[in-house]
């Protein structure tokens, strides 16, 4: 018999955090121990909860499980309501406005928590951003980033653009200063081997997503 591919092991949900409060509520402890615990970022919390005023009913979520466990998550948002980018950190786009489009999504909070499949939750939580632009008929995905996310996405050929230069915005608790910058992934830019090597994850893990306007879709290996 042929052993299962780590990936078969993921599960993935994304839902409209409206209809799934208790989800929602999840995938914010998840962000406190992965920004806050593990990353030492200054955000606000509720308890043992990360949470902002983008956690309304505009956000749709994205989170990666690991048996029953969150493992990695991301967040998005239409850059035609309010989004972290344009509101909170308005200084980093230098070079061109920041996006106002419904087609144009804000993806924040994204992460993966530090594990032994550390790296491959990576790949399949990037694998899940470009599964939502691709059935959302995205025209970008853009978002603050840091210049690692940056150089991760470079490596796997994905093409991206900067709204400015990466900026001091604070520090961690340990002292480090947080460099960021504003980036956008135009879809049309991309050629279709590196789009289908990101993609790829999304074929051996058990996917749902019920935030798709035509209904819930499942996904299995």
């Amino acid at each position: 018999m042929r052993a299962a591919s780590p990936a078969c092991r993921y599960r993935a949900l994304i839902f409209e955090g409206w209809q799934l409060p208790r989800l929602v509520a999840d995938q914010q402890a998840f962000r406190k121990r992965l920004f806050v615990d593990e990353l030492g970022w200054d955000l606000a919390r509720d308890s043992e909860l990360e949470v902002d005023e983008f956690d309304n009913d505009a956000a749709i979520y994205c989170s990666l499980y690991l048996g029953g466990d969150i493992v990695a998550s991301w967040r998005a948002i239409r850059t035609s309501e309010d989004y972290l980018g344009r509101k909170i950190f308005p200084q980093l786009a230098t070079l061109r406005p920041y996006p106002s489009h419904p087609d144009i999504w804000e993806i924040s909070r994204l992460g993966a928590i530090r594990h032994p499949q550390r790296p491959l939750s990576a790949q399949c939580i990037y694998a899940l951003m470009f599964y939502f632009a691709a059935s959302r008929r995205a025209l970008s995905l853009c978002g603050v980033v840091s210049p690692m996310h940056s150089r991760n996405f470079e490596r796997a050929g994905i093409k991206t653009r900067r709204y400015g230069a990466p900026q001091v915005v604070g520090h961690d608790a340990k002292g480090r200063p947080m460099s960021v910058f504003f980036g956008e992934i135009r879809m049309s830019d991309q050629t279709g081997l590196a789009l289908n090597k990101m993609l790829n994850p999304i074929k051996e893990m058990e996917l749902q997503d019920d935030a798709l306007v035509l209904g819930r879709r499942a996904i299995s290996a």
